[in-house]
């Protein structure tokens, strides 16, 4: 074990899950189901990690993410439905699918 970090903030002091993990080349993303948030971690050239936001979703319970367009489609599994927000957390758009818990994107030919 090299780090162990929080994903929501101290202060939360209630329950909270971390429900999925999600990377990209430069940054690590979890979503907080209790926080209604992503944690957004910054990976480092020597294999650590720092702590950088936390982007508020728009819904309860966020389950399943995936990072797409510059942005999460994110589904919500008490509250919200299926989200899209862009990486500073504004709501995009947003369908109404009561206790969406997976995001599988398509292939496009």
């Amino acid at each position: 074990l090299r780090q162990n970090l929080r994903t929501a903030p101290e202060e939360f002091g209630k329950k909270n899950t971390a429900a999925e993990i999600r990377m990209d080349e430069k940054f690590i993303y979890v979503s907080n189901r209790g926080h209604d948030s992503l944690a957004v971690f910054e990976k480092n050239s020597d294999g650590s990690v720092c702590f950088r936001d936390y982007i508020k979703t728009p819904g309860k319970i966020p389950r399943d993410f995936r990072n797409v367009n510059n942005g999460f489609l994110i589904a919500h599994q008490a509250e919200g439905g299926l989200s899209y927000i862009d990486k500073k957390g504004v709501q995009v758009s947003s369908l109404d699918i009561a206790g969406a818990v997976c995001v599988t994107p398509l292939k496009q030919h």
